[in-house]
Formats: structure tokens, sequence, C-alpha cells
């Protein structure tokens, strides 16, 4: 596994532990910043010809 993905799946257990731990039925990142922390820096680009554009990632649990 190559050390972004390793990232991502560290990040992701993280988030997983936290849900558990809180009984939250998900979460929301809300922003550009959030994005690429979840990501380990990958680009939210959106093509600007898209209906509609959203900058939130989430995981429901």
């Amino acid at each position: 596994m190559n050390h972004l993905n390793q990232e991502v799946s560290t990040k992701l257990e993280l988030i997983h532990q936290t849900l558990a731990e809180t009984e939250a039925q998900g979460f929301r990142l809300r922003g550009t910043d959030w994005f690429a922390w979840a990501t380990a820096g990958a680009s939210n680009t959106v093509l600007l010809t898209a209906e509609s554009v959203t900058k939130s990632f989430g995981l429901i649990h």
C-alpha cells in the first residue's frame, strides 16, 4: 500500500472510531481544506459546467 492510501486508510479508521465512540450516525467535513485533509491532499475540483457543486464530504456509519 502506498503512502497516500495508508494515510487515507488511517484517517478513515480514526473517523470510524470516533463515530462508534460518540454513537453518531454520520459526519460532515465542510470546505476544501477538510476535503484535502480527509483525502491526503486530493483535489476536489469540479467542472464548472456541473449543475450543482458541493464542498462537503461526509460518511454515514
